[in-house]
């Protein structure tokens, strides 16, 4: 028996053993048909517009946190002074975050948190408080540094709202000069400078004794004007308005007619005064005005001598026909030597 024969007869056996009932199965079920399953199709998400907007969300808020983070770093220093000194240092959202107080019993932290104009308010109404009325100086000086241009006049708008809020309860407007200063200068330093470069009559030792009331008067009587500077109101409590009722002071104590002077502010015993300088009949008269009160401050300087009709009596006036000023008043700068040269020109 071949190998062929062998797997056909295994075949025969193995279909007896097991027949193939596939075919009578199929033919008993009939024909069929077939069901189609009820699928949605399933929708891709938008996986990109999804990334996107997560990405801007990312993007808004580094930028948020950047700008906030930069306005909240920011330092501005900011100085209000009238005598009495407040110094604080402002953030971006012009929120004082630390400060110092001067000649003023005042709690610092108080003022820590408050917005700028607020505290310069609070500390106008601490000043007010320790004055009478009617006596309060209401000259300010408020130096800004570390801040430009714009930042600076938006400070000092800030600080001038604030003072004038306060000022109003007094029923007086205040007189401020708001400069911008380099660096960690001095406010009062920095003007004390400024006066001393652009005023007439008082130089950089002189400017350096007078007070920031006193400055402040220059400023206004002189009508002083420099970069990074700016001048606003007008100061109260003062006689002479400028050298002019000075002038006028001198004429209506010496009972002199004069339209010719010579007349230039200065300090005269520890004070701001004006010499005035003026010849009446030939005679030169030289009297110092306080600036502040418009008191003669040297009332034993030549007046006119009572008429007499011959030289015997002369000898028996008490004053002198021509009295030479002091000439360590005239020393001070260079404009009061030549002044003083020319006085003794004039003389012969």
């Amino acid at each position: 028996m071949t190998e062929f024969e062998l797997n056909l007869r295994l075949k025969q056996e193995m279909e007896s053993l097991a027949p193939n009932r596939l075919e009578e199965l199929l033919a008993a079920c009939g024909e069929q048909t077939p069901v189609q399953p009820n699928i949605e199709p399933i929708r891709s998400k938008p996986r990109r517009l999804y990334r996107l907007a997560a990405a801007a969300a990312a993007a808004v808020l580094v930028i948020s946190g950047s700008f906030l983070g930069v306005k909240a770093s920011q330092r501005s220093v900011v100085t209000v002074d009238v005598g009495a000194e407040l110094a604080m240092t402002v953030n971006g959202f012009n929120r004082v975050r630390s400060v110092t107080v001067e000649g003023l019993e005042a709690d610092a932290d108080a003022y820590k948190g408050m917005r700028v104009d607020d505290a310069a308010e609070a500390f106008g109404m601490q000043l007010l408080g320790q004055h009478t009325e009617g006596s309060a100086p209401n000259g300010v000086l408020v130096s800004v540094s570390h801040a430009n241009a714009r930042r600076t006049a938006a400070l000092g708008d800030a600080v001038s709202e604030g003072l004038r809020r306060a000022a109003a309860y007094a029923q007086f407007e205040p007189a401020i000069l708001l400069q911008r200063v380099a660096g960690e200068s001095s406010g009062v330093a920095a003007l004390t400078k400024a006066v001393a470069d652009h005023s007439a009559g008082i130089d950089l030792g002189t400017a350096e004794t007078l007070s920031v009331q006193d400055l402040l008067y220059v400023v206004d009587s002189q009508s002083l004007d420099w970069n990074d500077a700016s001048y606003s109101g007008s100061l109260v409590n003062w006689r002479c308005a400028d050298g002019r009722d000075a002038e006028q002071i001198a004429l209506d104590y010496t009972g002199a007619a004069a339209d010719q002077f010579i007349t230039l502010l200065s300090v005269y015993s520890d004070q701001l005064a004006y010499s005035v300088r003026f010849s009446d009949g030939g005679q030169w008269k030289n009297y110092w005005v306080s600036a502040a009160t418009g008191e003669i401050l040297n009332p034993d300087a030549w007046r006119p001598a009572p008429a007499v009709d011959s030289d015997a009596a002369w000898a028996t006036q008490t004053v002198p026909p021509y009295s030479l000023p002091d000439p360590m008043d005239y020393f001070s700068n260079r404009r009061q030597v030549h002044d003083f040269f020319d006085f003794i020109d004039d003389l012969f």
